[in-house]
């Protein structure tokens, strides 16, 4: 290449995609004598990590000093991480270990996975950031994974195991039917720091979820007295956070609580910022967390 530096990434698909440390070259096959035309999509900037790049048909997604960003259809590049996670990931990110980083495509749930090593974590990788394309949000993790990658799962049977079906005469379905080689499932697998392999199948992680800070009396004081968490299962615990001013108070957390029968949080806590945060223990059985509804606020005195 004539200019942008070190080659850090490619991805192929409908086009392909060359990311260098300060440009961005997109491949476009045209057949012989040429075969491909490079036209470059991006100039001053690049991926910076070679590990943080990862494609799935139109999309791919990398990491510059800038923060991280996604390319649609082999040209529209757009910032996904500005302004929600550049600048906490850059401030624990353990950049001499960052070639132990990694990241993969997850297709069935829409998820860009980056796992990295934080400061703390003495060089293995340690955080994820996870990107829902869909959504478009972020939420982060904390485990140690030596590698993410994507892959393929297939659930099939031995001919030792057909027994349990009857003979050859009697088997449900012929020997060369799908049936029984089983259908092939795309899945994001990792592996753990004892080198072991496994899908993100197994049970729930402890999570916190918080709302972003919110002022229901429009600038007065105001008293909250519960709240309707949406989360569609497990026993979540619920926290309100309050303060009086944004720039030298920290948010002040009441004590956690349960929900009551029809689905309430008899939270507590005055002032002129709010923040309620959702906590639940490893192992429950919840799929989603929206955020709240049917809050339950009063007016205040000392304004």
């Amino acid at each position: 290449m004539p200019d942008g530096g070190n080659v850090t990434g490619l991805v192929g698909g409908e086009y392909g995609l060359i990311f260098q440390e300060t440009s961005v070259r997109r491949m476009t096959y045209e057949g012989p004598p040429v075969v491909f035309r490079l036209d470059k999509i991006a100039n001053d900037l690049g991926c910076s990590i070679p590990a943080s790049v990862a494609g799935l048909l139109d999309m791919a997604f990398f990491l510059h000093k800038s923060g991280f960003y996604m390319v649609r259809a082999g040209q529209a590049i757009t910032p996904i991480g500005r302004g929600k996670v550049d600048k906490t990931f850059w401030a624990e990110f353990d950049e001499t270990s960052h070639f132990r980083s990694s990241s993969a495509i997850d297709p069935v749930r829409g998820l860009y996975v980056f796992v990295y090593p934080s400061r703390d974590g003495n060089g293995t990788p340690d955080r994820a950031l996870i990107y829902n394309w869909r959504t478009e949000r972020w939420t982060r993790a904390a485990f140690e994974c030596e590698l993410v990658f994507g892959g393929v799962s297939q659930q099939s049977y031995t001919l030792d195991q057909l027994d349990a079906f009857g003979n050859l005469d009697t088997l449900p379905y012929p020997l060369d039917s799908s049936y029984w080689s089983g259908a092939l499932s795309l899945l994001l697998f990792g592996f753990d720091t004892a080198r072991r392999s496994g899908s993100f199948s197994g049970a729930t992680l402890a999570a916190t979820v918080e709302t972003g800070e919110f002022n229901p009396g429009n600038g007065v004081r105001s008293v909250v007295r519960g709240c309707r968490p949406l989360i569609d299962g497990g026993s979540p615990q619920i926290q309100l956070g309050a303060r009086e001013t944004q720039q030298q108070q920290a948010p002040i957390y009441g004590p956690a609580t349960g929900l009551t029968p029809a689905g309430l949080a008899p939270v507590y806590g005055s002032g002129r910022y709010f923040r309620v945060k959702a906590t639940t223990a490893a192992g429950s059985s919840w799929s989603n967390m929206q955020g709240i509804d049917d809050l339950d606020v009063r007016p205040a005195g000392g304004q």
